[in-house]
């Protein structure tokens, strides 16, 4: 059975750039729009976001009055990640899972700070962290003169479970924003 929702919205947290120039659809708020509805009072870098390399949404189901969010990567900074949390006046105590979409370090590196600040926020609740199993594996990249560079790891297992994850190390798909009366795993996001 498809279950349906009424509304989805993405809220983009870090993206490899900022854009305050170009025409949106009238269905996106852009990021200056945002900061003037939460009460900036002159346009200054304070204000902004941070642009950096690698990707960080908050994604909202709503069915009803009920709403599920979910934490969809962090980014690859912790200090760029909790900027742009406060900039854009989100509520991390909402955020009922976290999933890792692949390991490389400019996706997961500011996990452990997304955790610590989510759990601040939610009353020490553990997360749901999804994660593929090879996540942990040591990535490299060879440049075009063949040479192999190691990436940074993304943060370990212990560290993400010292800072508040759940692990859910799994192969197996889940369906996150589920209504939890009609699921069976009526402990899940």
């Amino acid at each position: 059975m498809i279950e349906s929702i009424d509304s989805l919205e993405i809220t983009v947290i870090v993206d490899n750039v900022t854009d305050i120039i170009s025409s949106n659809p009238p269905y996106v708020e852009t990021e200056v729009a945002g900061a003037w509805r939460r009460g900036m009072k002159w346009l200054r870098r304070g204000c902004l976001c941070c642009a950096a390399h690698g990707l960080s949404c908050l994604i909202t189901a709503r069915t009803g009055d009920t709403s599920r969010s979910l934490l969809f990567d962090t980014g690859p900074d912790e200090w760029v990640f909790e900027r742009n949390v406060v900039r854009l006046g989100l509520d991390l105590g909402k955020v009922g899972a976290m999933v890792l979409s692949h390991g490389h370090w400019d996706h997961a590196a500011a996990m452990p700070r997304a955790l610590q600040m989510i759990t601040l926020a939610n009353g020490g609740k553990p997360v749901p962290t999804y994660m593929h199993p090879e996540m942990f594996a040591s990535r490299a990249v060879r440049n075009p003169q063949g040479r192999v560079m190691p990436m940074e790891d993304i943060p370990g297992q212990q560290v993400l479970a010292g800072n508040g994850a759940e692990l859910v190390i799994t192969r197996v798909e889940h369906r996150f924003c589920r209504n939890p009366s009609t699921s069976a795993e009526k402990s899940r996001v």
